[in-house]
């Protein structure tokens, strides 16, 4: 069984070079933390939709007016380096891309984790 932190970088390089070659779908691994990453991806309208089928889940990439939702997504923490990040940290980093990080609240958004006044470690940076 393939371990998380290869699920989640083979996920976005799919994902990145879908949206490269402009592609309408991607088929992906399927993991419980793979979804939970697609679900926020298509609550912030990055991707159009996913669904699930066996061990794969196809993602819907989303494109406005030819151009792809996502200019940019770059896993930050890997397992060598783990990059954590305050509260305050969060709060005092105003110009930054779209960022997803794991809390003890779950996976959450930037704005989310400053909402419940919480940090953690950053997974995802994405700039459209």
């Amino acid at each position: 069984m393939a371990t998380i932190p290869y699920l989640v970088s083979d996920m976005i390089s799919r994902i990145r070079v879908g949206y490269i070659t402009k592609m309408s779908f991607v088929k992906v691994l399927n993991s419980v933390f793979c979804c939970k990453i697609l679900n926020i991806l298509l609550r912030e309208g990055y991707i159009l939709s996913y669904e699930q089928s066996g061990y794969n889940c196809l993602v819907f990439l989303k494109y406005n007016d030819g151009n792809s939702a996502i200019k940019n997504i770059t896993i930050l923490s890997t397992p060598r380096k783990m990059q954590r990040v305050t509260f305050l940290e969060l709060q005092q980093k105003i110009i930054q891309p779209f960022l997803i990080l794991s809390t003890s609240y779950g996976l959450l958004t930037k704005e989310e984790a400053i909402r419940k006044r919480t940090g953690g470690l950053l997974l995802l940076s994405i700039t459209c």
